[in-house]
């Protein structure tokens, strides 16, 4: 998965992450087209979503479907929601922003606070009770699907919300009035429910970050893939037992992070990829459930695979640290017995897939 929202990768980029995909046998191409940062694909119904600079054009689209295509790729797009998606509401507040009342309490800035003083971050949070919010999503999801008609999936986000918010805004109290939802987190599986049967009628199968809460798993789908992740929502054996299939997106040792605060790229090493399987999550986040020691579940066909997560880094930032992580991740993947002789993966690569990667890049 590579981040595209948060920062601008030049649309050259995107066919070098295909041929690296295709170097190293990797199925899938995961992008993040979306989030509170921009909406970087083309909307022709939402056209202020598109900003010069800052989305890609139709066209250009249209040549990274026939280029990953003819390198056996699939595409998975991605938009966000029902949260980091302060885009929509910026952009577009009357069709997507919530209808607050006077109960929650602001700071000097302006901005919603929470009763223990922390922000919440209401502006990054669509309605989930209107119906014109729904449509508006609906929308994006058709212009998403035409865009890409090749690819058998969508990923809708859906993960890292303070859900708590809809509590003040009218229409989601009478919506859950009306459906008699107790509390918004059954409000937030129910509009996740709506969304990704909306995918299902369309053809296509939805995926979504684990998110949602345990107990409201049966108002979604089992036919919606989940990613397992920070196993903190709901931890991956979880959504196995709930009937989920799901892809292992471990926070160690398969993220590679931009930190926002130094600067610096965090991510985890060749080696930290090879000593770990696909039936393994860990953490370093004291509330995940894979922290200090992993999580395992019985091996089975319902983890379909692994994957590699970029997040807030440039192309020449994460570039070079990708290389090495995405083919450990493959190596590792595709071969069902553990390394015993990393140094001789690693060294491999450097003499060959380095220098070979190196000329797809300087094309």
């Amino acid at each position: 998965m590579v981040d595209l929202a948060r920062k601008w990768h030049p649309f050259a980029t995107l066919l070098h992450y295909v041929d690296l995909c295709f170097f190293y046998k990797v199925k899938c191409l995961h992008l993040h087209f979306m989030d509170d940062q921009s909406y970087t694909l083309p909307s022709a119904k939402f056209p202020k979503l598109s900003l010069p600079g800052r989305s890609y054009k139709a066209e250009e689209i249209e040549t990274l479907r026939a280029y990953a295509k003819a390198r056996g790729v699939t595409l998975i797009p991605e938009i966000e929601m029902p949260g980091h998606a302060k885009v929509l509401t910026q952009s577009y507040p009357e069709w997507f922003s919530n209808t607050w009342d006077d109960t929650l309490e602001k700071n000097s800035e302006g901005k919603t606070i929470t009763e223990n003083g922390e922000e919440i971050r209401a502006e990054s949070i669509i309605c989930a009770g209107s119906e014109k919010t729904f449509a508006g999503i609906q929308t994006l999801i058709d212009e998403v699907l035409e865009l890409f008609p090749d690819s058998p999936y969508i990923h809708l986000g859906a993960d890292e919300i303070n859900h708590h918010v809809w509590e003040s805004c009218s229409c989601c109290a009478a919506y859950m009035k009306e459906h008699e939802i107790q509390d918004s987190e059954e409000l937030y599986a129910d509009f996740l429910g709506r969304a990704t049967d909306y995918v299902l009628q369309k053809g296509r199968t939805p995926i979504v970050w684990e998110g949602f809460a345990s107990e409201y798993a049966h108002r979604i789908s089992k036919d919606v893939i989940v990613i397992g992740w920070e196993n903190h929502y709901q931890t991956a054996d979880t959504l196995l037992k709930n009937g989920f299939r799901v892809i292992n997106c471990a926070w160690k040792p398969l993220y590679i992070v931009g930190n926002v605060n130094t600067y610096k790229i965090d991510r985890f090493n060749f080696e930290d990829i090879l000593n770990w399987n696909v039936y393994e999550w860990q953490h370093f986040w004291e509330q995940s459930a894979a922290y200090p020691n992993p999580l395992r579940v019985e091996p089975t066909d319902r983890v379909l695979g692994a994957q590699i997560c970029i997040w807030g880094t440039t192309y020449e930032q994460e570039i070079s640290r990708a290389v090495e992580n995405i083919g450990a991740m493959s190596e590792r993947v595709w071969n069902t017995t553990p390394i015993s002789d990393s140094d001789c993966i690693l060294n491999h690569m450097q003499k060959v897939v380095f220098d070979a990667f190196r000329l797809i890049a300087e094309r």
